[in-house]
């Protein structure tokens, strides 16, 4: 008898640790971490090693006196892009615009995506069910635009052209959550079993101010469905993960809860999960004003549902001006825009990769001084 109340002791004791333990972990704080800004990236194709896209190129150096590895883009676990039935575009060109703007207590926030993608025609046509000639001249680029682009190898190719705008009002608070979204594309999906030309404008209205009955009345192709959201919902617009990642804090002792929030997709209608994992320091490749460097940053890993999703770099809380430490770093003494730390500097999704175009000085400076204070 007094073996088993020695064990249930300890039993108890050790449940307890565990609890503690739990309880000690930090919960990731979110916060508003811009103002109004506009910013435009670059969009390519995701650097592959090989045609297969098996992997991503590496890059090595000595510094410090040991061989390190540098990614511009990384692979997400359990992502595997040789079985997707996407063809893979030859060659990318693109923009991917922002725009963030405060009005009273909300933000709007606006993207605008420009592609055009280089195929092999011969794949497009071996597809079981390819576009039509017709479908397919209705996204063909045209000579002028051709002419802008640098594509190589044309040969055998052609080149399509797709867009993509989406606008989020969301309340500025740090469950930032929304009022109404609205996207419109006119593009196509080319695919290995089917292909088709994806042209639509979806619009949400959300309701949360009965919490017992939140709403999101969602207009597709002018029919209009309006979607019960379970008792308490607390739930961010699919336009605004990005942007809901670069509020995340990431400290070194931030992440170990495991950050996750609600997503409603206004296509299908449903509530997603978007879960969060963060390495503090990943060694990346960027490039500002056609300069390439190794910079050490921190990297976020997203996934939607289980399924892999995006992986990005932001500029990491520990960039310093001077002697300094900031939360914004401003292009000039004192005047110019804001740049925040975290800002998304990189990121990809599938087999498109995208890179901010412009950093104020000071900020590339520090972020290239900060890698060089890690060597």
């Amino acid at each position: 008898m007094k073996r088993k109340i020695a064990l249930l002791v300890l039993i108890i004791l050790a449940v307890g640790i565990l609890l503690v333990a739990c309880n000690n972990t930090e919960k990731t704080s979110v916060a508003i971490r811009w103002d109004d800004e506009e910013k435009t990236y670059r969009v390519a194709l995701a650097d592959f090693a090989g045609d297969d896209g098996a992997i991503f190129k590496e890059y090595k150096d000595n510094e410090g006196g040991s061989e390190k590895t540098y990614y511009k883009d990384y692979f997400l676990n359990g992502e595997n892009l040789n079985n997707l039935d996407e063809i893979r575009p030859r060659a990318v060109d693109g923009t991917y615009t922002t725009s963030l703007k405060k009005r009273g207590d909300t933000w709007t926030y606006e993207t605008d995506q420009v592609l055009y993608l280089q195929y092999d025609k011969e794949l497009l046509e071996q597809s079981v069910e390819p576009l039509s000639e017709g479908d397919l001249a209705k996204i063909t680029a045209t000579a002028e635009e051709v002419a802008q682009l640098s594509f190589e190898n044309a040969e055998g190719c052609i080149i399509l052209k797709s867009s993509t705008k989406t606008s989020v009002t969301f309340e500025d608070t740090i469950d930032q959550k929304p009022q109404k979204s609205e996207t419109t594309v006119n593009g196509f999906y080319v695919g290995k079993a089917h292909q088709q030309l994806t042209n639509y404008t979806v619009a949400t209205e959300y309701d949360f101010s009965n919490a017992k009955k939140p709403i999101a009345k969602v207009t597709l192709d002018g029919n209009t469905v309006e979607h019960k959201l379970p008792r308490n919902t607390t739930a961010i617009d699919a336009n605004q993960i990005l942007l809901y990642l670069r509020s995340l804090n990431k400290s070194q002792t931030s992440f170990q809860d495991n950050p996750a929030v609600q997503v409603f997709n206004s296509f299908s209608g449903e509530l997603q999960v978007a879960r969060f994992g963060m390495e503090y320091q990943s060694l990346a490749v960027l490039t500002f004003k056609d300069e390439e460097k190794h910079c050490a940053v921190n990297s976020v890993a997203v996934t939607i549902d289980g399924l892999p999703f995006m992986h990005q770099f932001n500029l990491p809380d520990n960039l310093k001006l001077g002697d300094k430490d900031l939360d914004k770093m401003l292009s000039g003494a004192g005047e110019g825009t804001p740049e925040s730390k975290f800002t998304t500097v990189r990121f990809r999704v599938g087999y498109l990769s995208y890179e901010l175009e412009q950093y104020p000085q000071e900020c590339w400076d520090a972020l290239v001084k900060s890698f060089d204070a890690e060597s």
